[in-house]
C-alpha cells in the first residue's frame, strides 16, 4: 500500500510514473482504485467549493432583502417624515438590493466558469488517467 501513495506523489510531483513499479498485478489494481479516487475527490471538492460560494452568495442577498424590507416597513410606520424622505430611504434601499443581485450574478459567473474549468480539468485527468493506464497495462505484459 505505500508504494501507491509513493506512485501518487511521484505522478503528483512529476507527471511520471516508474513503470517497473507497476508489474505486480495486485499493484496495477491499487493504482487504478487509489487513481479513480484521487478524481473523484477532485471533483467532489470543487463542487463542494461551488456549492458554499452560491450559498453564501444567496445568504448575502436574503440578508440584504430582509433588511431593505425592514427599513421600508420602518419608513413606512414613522410619521412626521416628508415623502422626500421616504422616497431617498427607499432608493438607498433599492440600490442596495440592486447591488446584492448583481453580486450574486456575478458569483453565478464565477461558478460557472469554475465548473467549466473542472469538466476541462477533469476531461484531461481522465485523459491522462487512460494513457497511464494503457501503458501500465503494456509494461505489466512484458512481465
Amino acid at each position: 500500500m505505500p508504494v501507491i501513495l509513493d506512485l501518487a506523489g511521484e505522478l503528483a510531483s512529476t507527471g511520471t510514473v516508474s513503470f517497473s513499479l507497476l508489474a505486480s498485478g495486485n499493484l496495477h489494481s491499487q493504482f487504478k482504485t487509489k487513481f479513480g479516487l484521487y478524481n473523484l475527490c477532485l471533483v467532489l471538492h470543487v463542487q463542494f467549493i461551488e456549492k458554499e460560494a452560491m450559498e453564501s452568495a444567496v445568504r448575502v442577498f436574503e440578508d440584504m432583502e430582509f433588511r431593505f424590507l425592514e427599513r421600508e416597513s420602518r419608513i413606512e410606520e414613522e410619521e412626521g417624515e416628508s415623502e422626500a424622505e421616504r422616497e431617498r430611504e427607499v432608493s438607498l434601499q433599492q440600490h442596495a438590493v440592486n447591488t446584492a443581485q448583481e453580486r450574486v450574478l456575478q458569483l453565478e459567473k464565477q461558478v460557472k466558469e469554475m465548473e467549466r474549468e473542472k469538466d476541462k480539468e477533469l476531461n484531461a485527468l481522465k485523459q491522462e488517467r487512460r494513457e497511464l493506464l494503457h501503458t501500465s497495462h503494456r509494461v505489466s505484459q512484458w512481465f
